[in-house]
């Protein structure tokens, strides 16, 4: 328990992205420690929610707020699809097309959906959470890898 405790906090404490509040550092931290522990079910679990919050943060940085308030009785909250098409020039290379079809494109992988409606199986969710992974840790600490400044 030490040990994990120990990683969770120099885990939030490393972080630098200002899009990545108190409260979601640790879910991210938490995400990464069941990661590195085997346990990709529950990690993806944690870490595809978290993407999605950090990309409309990171979208809200450049363009503003992006939920829409003039409607009472519903306000909407932009959708995936429309983040990553705000965020698209500023992906580094091809890496645009990478969020797109691995976690929202119903013609590909589509991760977000899938796990968000119980969709996938544990066999599918353990082939697709390496890579998951992978785009939760460039996100967290090399964004500069992801992202154009």
């Amino acid at each position: 328990m030490n040990n994990e405790e120990e990683f969770i906090n120099f885990v939030c404490r490393n972080c630098s992205l200002k899009y990545i509040d108190d409260g979601h550092k640790l879910l991210w931290c938490k995400g990464f420690v069941q990661a590195f522990s085997g346990e990709y079910i529950l990690a993806v679990h944690l870490l595809v929610p978290q993407i999605e919050h950090y990309l409309r943060k990171k979208a809200e940085s450049i363009y503003g707020p992006l939920h829409k308030l003039e409607n009472v009785r519903q306000q909407d909250e932009p959708t995936l699809t429309n983040i990553l098409e705000l965020l698209k020039n500023h992906f580094k290379k091809d890496l645009y097309h990478d969020f797109r079809l691995f976690f929202n494109a119903a013609s590909d992988v589509n991760m977000r959906n899938n796990i968000a409606h119980g969709l996938w199986g544990y066999n599918e969710i353990l082939k697709h959470a390496p890579y998951c992974i992978w785009l939760a840790i460039k996100i967290y600490f090399c964004e500069d890898e992801v992202f154009v400044e």
